[in-house]
């Protein structure tokens, strides 16, 4: 199993693709630190993870280690993905809310995960088309049929 960042005890910033998109900190993944190019992707700012996660090793003396590498996280950082495309299937977009002269307004502010990474990408696809259906939810195992059906 690969250790995060080369070292278990960083924790100022989670490793894994993961999480569910529901929370309010942009700062808990390593994909939720870039911003948006002009083709609307999203361009990991890995400088900033790096100097994070080292200004957070120092903090917790984890440098005393002698298995600690600055190079070994610099590494780990490096081999992340360079950019990310929003296609609300593994990650959306997340917007900001602001009025402007009484009229509301979204910004893209960063992006979250949208798939429970314990579900496949087939399950995530699946998911994503019937949040797109219309009408309420419907328990379509314990539906009965209409009368027509049997006259």
């Amino acid at each position: 199993m690969k250790r995060a960042w080369t070292c278990k005890k960083i924790t100022s910033i989670f490793f894994l693709e993961s999480g569910d998109g529901d929370y309010e900190n942009n700062q808990r993944y390593w994909y939720n630190y870039g911003k948006f190019n002009s083709k609307n992707e999203w361009v990991i700012d890995k400088a900033r993870i790096y100097k994070k996660l080292i200004l957070f090793a120092l903090s917790k003396a984890l440098n005393l280690c002698p298995y600690f590498s600055v190079e070994k996280v610099k590494a780990a950082v490096d081999q992340l993905r360079s950019e990310i495309i929003p296609d609300d299937l593994s990650f959306r977009i997340h917007y900001i809310d602001m009025y402007e002269g009484g009229e509301h307004l979204k910004f893209p502010e960063n992006i979250r995960h949208t798939c429970c990474e314990a579900i496949s990408k087939y399950d995530c696809l699946i998911e994503y088309h019937l949040k797109k259906l219309s009408g309420p939810p419907r328990n379509i195992i314990n539906m009965q049929p209409s009368s027509a059906y049997f006259s």
